[in-house]
């Protein structure tokens, strides 16, 4: 079984990202420096919730160009040096820039997602973000990563926690985490949390971040992103 990659093969792409000039990223914690973080957007596929459509098409505002999934790599471009879109079977966008991994155990949701993401990266830690959260900034990462600086290398996960609930959907990911995740792909287990509990994870609780908590929020129906188009218009 081998990644699937749109347009050259896992060897070309490692060869290629190894190839890019590495430089010191200030936005990131000095543990997380010598990493030279990358980023990935589980980008998904159809949702029956939202009359079948991609989430990741979603407009930012009415009439607007700026998508749910444009606007997410344009927040992660900046602070990453790699940035994947992960599909499971299908693929419904590409972006310049990008690089496009489809899921080796496909079928399997989000942990499909991270596996094949973080089997792929070339840097120890992943930033990853789900492309229905359209209210995510760079600064849930930097609290995430400077919570976890001074013990990251004994954490698979840097997880944040509102009112007693991970989500594991802007999460940072270490590759340590990618054998618990395949094992429970070979056993078809496919929830995220279950994987999680067989892997040290420090969970950030963001309570008291008012700033952080809106950022969290994603967009399942439509009547979610009706009431999300309503804050944007305030």
């Amino acid at each position: 079984m081998s990644t699937q990659i749109i347009g050259e093969t896992n060897d070309i792409l490692q060869k290629s990202i190894s190839q890019e000039p590495r430089h010191l990223n200030p936005s990131i914690p000095e543990d997380f420096q010598e990493q030279f973080l990358e980023g990935m957007i589980l980008a998904g596929g159809i949702n029956h919730r939202m009359q079948n459509s991609f989430k990741g098409n979603l407009s930012m505002f009415p009439q607007s160009t700026d998508t749910f999934l444009t606007h997410t790599v344009d927040m992660l471009r900046p602070h990453v040096s790699v940035i994947y879109l992960s599909y499971g079977r299908d693929i419904y966008k590409k972006l310049p820039g990008c690089h496009i991994l489809q899921d080796l155990y496909p079928g399997c949701g989000p942990l499909g997602g991270l596996h094949t993401g973080l089997s792929v990266c070339s840097s120890d830690w992943l930033a990853v973000a789900a492309c229905d959260m359209p209210c995510l900034s760079w600064e849930l990462y930097m609290f995430l990563a400077e919570a976890g600086s001074k013990t990251c290398t004994k954490h698979a996960a840097i997880i944040p926690t509102l009112e007693g609930h991970p989500h594991p959907l802007a999460a940072l990911y270490h590759k340590k985490a990618v054998p618990v995740f395949e094992d429970c792909l070979r056993r078809h287990l496919c929830s995220v949390r279950r994987a999680l509990e067989q892997l040290p994870v420090l969970y950030i609780k963001v309570d008291d971040q008012p700033q952080l908590i809106a950022m969290l929020k994603n967009i399942n129906t439509p009547e979610d992103y009706a009431a999300f188009l309503i804050t944007k218009n305030t």
